[in-house]
């Protein structure tokens, strides 16, 4: 498949289905919890030198994907912003971020995985104590060693710090699931949602919170939202295929089945 039509697959989609909407059906408009202040700080390059900050996206963009080698990838490029701009406070936190997701999919020993997860955390925070990027990473590392309470403290001065921080709704929702507390959970990947509309994870997170809170006909209707976003299709009038399958687990799911069954009745119309 190529890329183009990927991109199309995850970009597009959502805004369509938003088009296609009923108005009287949107819900009405919050109002912005982002001061102008958080608006700075989330904007903020945190480098001057533009070979740091190209290596820098390109990490994220590796370390979006989740997959092991992707993540691996994504450190590298983190390493190598560090190297131009020892100072460079997000390329820490990117850091951070590949460390502890290595352990999670069990590709460093969690010891050493949580250990250089947090040292780099800290290190972004020694540069900027009020990056809510930088504290949300360590916050997710603590979470994942255990560490209850410190980890919570950590991502609540994230969101505290910036509200409009994806990730740092999304990581203490998984705080919070841990504790038991499945409708706070759920509160806020849903928040994390509206934030980052396009994210697969916290989309296909969000499905997993509401399987945790035994809301079973959420968890279908959230998981097929995921699916949504992640698949194309092509066809014409003798055949149909999906293309970018994102697992097994979902394409043989029931609500797979039934949601591919709804796609080939309107192509064959």
């Amino acid at each position: 498949m190529s890329r183009g039509v990927r991109a199309l697959s995850v970009l597009a989609l959502p805004w369509l289905l938003a088009l296609a909407a009923p108005a009287a059906g949107q819900p009405p408009k919050r109002e912005d919890p982002v001061t102008s202040e958080q608006k700075k700080r989330l904007t903020k390059r945190y480098t001057d030198n533009s070979a740091a900050y190209q290596a820098y996206l390109k990490g994220r963009y590796y370390w979006n994907k989740r997959a092991t080698e992707w993540l691996k990838k994504g450190a590298e490029y983190f390493r190598q912003a560090i190297d131009i701009d020892p100072n460079y406070a997000a390329a820490y936190a990117g850091l951070s971020d590949s460390y502890t997701l290595l352990v999670v999919r069990e590709a460093i020993p969690p010891a050493e995985g949580f250990a250089k997860a947090k040292a780099a955390a800290v290190r972004a925070l020694e540069i900027d104590e009020r990056f809510a990027q930088a504290h949300a990473s360590l916050g997710h590392a603590m979470l994942h060693n255990w560490e209850w309470d410190d980890g919570e403290r950590e991502l609540k001065r994230a969101v505290e710090l910036n509200p409009g921080y994806p990730s740092a709704h999304h990581w203490y929702s998984e705080h919070l699931t841990a504790m038991g507390r499945c409708d706070e959970s759920i509160a806020e990947l849903k928040l994390a949602g509206e934030l980052d509309p396009l994210s697969l994870i916290i989309s296909a997170d969000l499905g997993r919170a509401f399987y945790y809170a035994r809301q079973y006909d959420q968890v279908v209707k959230q998981e097929a939202r995921t699916l949504e976003m992640d698949f194309a299709f092509e066809g014409d009038d003798r055949s149909f295929h999906v293309l970018n399958a994102v697992s097994p687990a979902f394409t043989c799911a029931l609500p797979m089945s039934a949601y591919l069954v709804d796609r080939v009745e309107q192509h064959l119309g």
